[in-house]
């Protein structure tokens, strides 16, 4: 199954947009923007849930349209092998969303995903989590530090690109 290297993928379960004003992305510093301020061209999404309104990008759920699964705003455009996420938020105070990368589709499932997702949510109890979507859920609760016994080596799990690895206990 091929992985998708998805640096912004967002989950609908909520009311979120990314900005008031869309920011301008960083000059000088190689980043590229993946939103043209205007359109979804280069995302895969369900136009029930996803829309730009004023600039932003925003999910939204109502009364009318509750989701009985979690469905995704994908990016299909260039994929970067090694990225830098840069990116701005609003979420409602119940909202649960978050930013998935790394990610895969499920087969069958449209605009559905499986992977690593930086959590959001409105209450910021999990903001800042890292939660493994339709996998091992939570991997990394906030502010959790990771301990090596000594004379133990980590297990290498994964390069990260830029000379840094993914280690596990």
């Amino acid at each position: 199954m091929k992985t998708l290297l998805t640096p912004l993928l967002l989950s609908s379960s909520l009311l979120l947009s990314c900005a008031t004003a869309r920011p301008a992305a960083p000059t000088g510093l190689g980043y590229q923007a993946l939103f043209d301020g205007k359109t979804l061209r280069g995302w895969d999404y369900d136009s029930t849930y996803w829309h730009v309104r004023d600039g932003v990008i925003v999910g939204e759920i109502t009364p009318a349209t509750i989701v009985k699964r979690n469905t995704f705003l994908i990016w299909r455009g260039r994929q970067p092998q090694d990225f830098e996420l840069l990116a701005e938020y609003r979420i409602s105070a119940l909202g649960n969303s978050g930013l998935n990368y790394r990610s895969e589709d499920v087969p069958g499932l449209p605009c559905a995903l499986k992977g690593y997702q930086a959590n959001l949510d409105g209450r910021n109890r999990y903001t800042g989590q890292n939660y493994e979507e339709r996998g091992r859920k939570f991997l990394a609760y906030r502010g959790q530090r990771v301990r090596l016994r000594p004379g133990q080596p980590p297990l290498v799990l994964d390069s990260l690109g830029g000379g840094r690895v993914a280690l596990r206990q």
